[in-house]
């Protein structure tokens, strides 16, 4: 029912957001990319509610063909920041903390899954809309917007064409870490390691060998594979990558970091609360991450 009604509600905001007239300046746009499970979730947590950025939240994601409409009623409603450091595999539940926005990404790109698209779907993609709608987000918030979505990986050179200023931040993570923690992702979507989950990049298919161990690890090499050769085509000024060992090692002295180079305020006390939050994934004597390993160097060597 929940989803109907979004839905049906969906249908009947088309065109809403076109009666609004926004105005102020522009501020710049902070995408994090990433493989699944790398730690996009938890880096844009940190900014939710650790600084003054906007984002996308729970609530203002359910308004996806009226994201306009959306961000105007959080911007009402949400003023309060809130830092949980809880996810259900990339999912949150307040309605102030960070969605992915995964529809609206989805209606905007032309996307109906999230295999990575050919040329062709890029090219008929309406590129001034959509830089035209995030530029009037940034307008309601009146500060830089973050955004976690894995769909905007496969886009990079394409948005930053048509929104130069943006900042681009890749979180990393070890890979026989990432690819084993998509195991669990598997198993949580499906009870089964060998269905696919999240992200498909180009080029998957010569890894489909009935070895789900050898499927993410692959997965993970070549989305960071793309990540790195999209990123080459952005002012290196523009983007940056950290890994998500790093962050969790030290969060307050890295984050602190990061958010100095995204150009927006962190809140001190804020980041030193969410650290006591932030609890490293270990996968000790476990028989599938030796697998993982296995496959890693097996994926080496091919």
């Amino acid at each position: 029912m929940k989803n109907n009604f979004l839905e049906l509600m969906n249908k009947q905001l088309v065109g809403l957001d076109d009666q609004f007239e926004i105005s102020g300046s522009v501020r710049h746009n902070i995408f994090i990319v990433g493989a699944p499970r790398s730690g996009t979730t938890l880096l844009s947590q940190l900014f939710s509610g650790c600084t003054n950025a906007g984002y996308p939240n729970n609530l203002m994601a359910s308004f996806w063909n009226a994201p306009i409409t959306g961000a105007l009623l959080s911007k009402r409603w949400t003023e309060d920041k809130i830092f949980t450091g809880d996810s259900n595999f990339g999912q949150t539940s307040d309605y102030r903390e960070p969605h992915e926005f995964g529809a609206f990404w989805r209606s905007n790109l032309l996307m109906d899954g999230m295999e990575q698209p050919d040329g062709v779907l890029t090219e008929s993609i309406n590129w001034s809309h959509l830089a035209n709608t995030l530029e009037d987000l940034s307008r309601i918030f009146s500060v830089p917007m973050v955004y976690k979505a894995f769909h905007l990986a496969w886009f990079i050179r394409e948005i930053n064409r048509v929104l130069p200023d943006s900042k681009w931040i890749w979180i990393t993570r070890n890979t026989v870490d990432n690819a084993r923690s998509i195991l669990d992702l598997r198993r949580h979507l499906h009870n089964d390691i060998n269905t696919w989950a999240s992200s498909k990049p180009i080029g998957i298919d010569k890894y489909f060998v009935n070895n789900p161990y050898l499927e993410v690890v692959a997965q993970v090499e070549l989305i960071n594979q793309w990540i790195d050769s999209q990123l080459k085509t952005v002012n290196k000024d523009n983007w940056l990558s950290l890994s998500l060992e790093s962050l969790v090692t030290n969060p307050i002295d890295v984050f602190q970091k990061v958010s100095t180079w995204s150009g927006v305020k962190a809140v001190n006390e804020n980041i030193k609360l969410a650290a006591k939050n932030i609890q490293p994934e270990k996968f000790e004597n476990d028989l599938e991450y030796q697998r993982v390993r296995g496959a890693y160097e097996s994926f080496l060597k091919i």
